[in-house]
């Protein structure tokens, strides 16, 4: 099964002329973003150290696995290129460094965790579309005050002399008496109101402004932030390291089979060998963290394994025993799944986007949080399935499926008519 078609906007990057910088001390997480953008021939895919200020077309910052160092990583991206692209990754919980991350300037954020197909959308998206951080408000000029008008002496008026006597008679009208000056005369005008003269920068307003705290590679020197919410038990199972291969009841050895997918997948398949076991037994193996990608595993026995983590999109899962194995944040995305038994195992987390699940059984599965975006559900059976907590399922791929009394769906979704048991 090929992987969705990328929108318009992957489409229109040269993804050989870019440069990605990854800061991240999740190794899971950087092997995803590496191969991920090597299949797209990406020409640079670095990684930050701690200290280092970095360069390329656009820097991809984890604060999922290390909130404080991710945040000293944009404070000194920012400090070196104002207008690089900055793109972190975190789940939404994070709600204390994902503002301080804004305040400090990004381009987007990048939910966690997440399939490569979503991760390549939201770098082209930044890449074809660059935002520049805003320009800091210039701060408002006072007026400086003005200080009243000295009240300025108006000139005497002069006294009139007595009129000369005229030459010739004429008809005028009678003399007038002469006119006397008294005190209220003689006080100045009043004087006419002044308009406020332009703004003028005053002493207060050339004083240095306060030195705002800045971010260093150790501890910050900000408010602590608030208090987040309690993680998900699925979540605090999952270590970032990877978990030793065990064989499981086969008695298998896995390590250098896996080793060699591995190489069959950096180098795109001119070496090593994919991964082909169907029908193995491979019941409790140790696979967490596995990198597993278009594994062949038809009709395998995966039943009670440990997979979290694991990356399996793009396997080979037809008909495959997966009952009561361990999924919690596995990438499932676009995997063959038709037919698999999947009943009572835990999927908290995992990527099911695109996924064919058709005729699949998840009876008493627990999915909370899963990502069934574009997933198959066709004649799949979903009795007793707490699917409430479930993410981008739709009303369409509830219809095609098998579901009880027992099932629970997301609110505004309801079971198909016909259901096993409904009234």
């Amino acid at each position: 099964m090929r992987h969705p078609t990328l929108g318009d906007q992957a489409g229109c990057v040269d993804w050989k002329k870019v440069a990605l910088q990854v800061y991240t001390p999740d190794e899971p997480f950087f092997f995803l973003v590496r191969q991920t953008f090597r299949r797209l021939g990406t020409a640079t895919i670095g990684r930050l150290g701690a200290e280092a200020a970095g360069g390329g077309d656009l820097a991809l910052i984890d604060l999922a696995a290390d909130p404080e160092g991710g945040l000293a990583a944009i404070a000194r991206l920012r400090a070196a290129a104002a207008a690089r692209p900055l793109l972190v990754a975190a789940p939404s919980s994070l709600a204390g460094p994902l503002a301080e991350a804004h305040r400090l300037g990004i381009d987007g954020v990048v939910p966690k965790p997440v399939s490569g197909h979503e991760l390549t959308l939201r770098v082209a998206e930044v890449l074809t579309k660059p935002r520049a951080p805003a320009a800091p408000m210039p701060l408002p000029l006072r007026p400086a005050p003005v200080p009243p008008p000295s009240p300025a002496a108006a000139p005497a008026q002069p006294v009139p002399s007595p009129a000369a006597a005229p030459v010739a008679p004429a008809p005028a009208a009678p003399p007038r008496p002469p006119v006397r000056l008294g005190g209220e005369d003689l006080a100045p005008p009043p004087a006419a109101p002044i308009s406020p003269p332009a703004a003028r920068l005053s002493g207060d307003d050339l004083a240095p402004l306060p030195v705002r705290p800045t971010l260093r590679s150790g501890p910050l020197e900000t408010a602590p932030p608030p208090v987040e919410p309690a993680r998900p038990s699925w979540q605090d199972a999952l270590d970032p390291a990877a978990a030793p291969v065990t064989s499981g009841r086969g008695g298998l050895d896995l390590a250098p089979l896996l080793a060699e997918h591995r190489r069959w997948l950096d180098s795109a398949g001119t070496e090593g060998c994919r991964l082909t076991l169907p029908d193995a037994d491979l019941a409790g193996a140790g696979l967490a963290g596995a990198v597993l990608p278009k594994a062949t595993l038809r009709g395998v026995d995966l039943s009670d394994a440990d997979l979290t983590a694991a990356r399996l999109d793009g396997a080979d899962l037809r008909q495959a025993v997966l009952s009561a194995a361990d999924l919690r944040g596995a990438d499932l995305g676009v995997a063959a799944l038709r037919h698999a038994k999947l009943d009572l195992c835990r999927l908290d987390g995992a990527s099911l986007r695109g996924a064919d699940l058709s005729g699949a059984v998840l009876r008493g599965a627990q999915l909370a949080g899963a990502d069934c975006a574009g997933a198959i559900l066709t004649g799949a059976d979903l009795g007793g399935t707490d699917l409430s907590a479930v993410e981008n399922l739709t009303q369409k791929q509830v219809e095609r499926s098998r579901c009880d009394l027992d099932t629970k769906l997301p609110p505004g979704l309801n079971r198909p008519p016909g259901a096993e048991g409904a009234v």
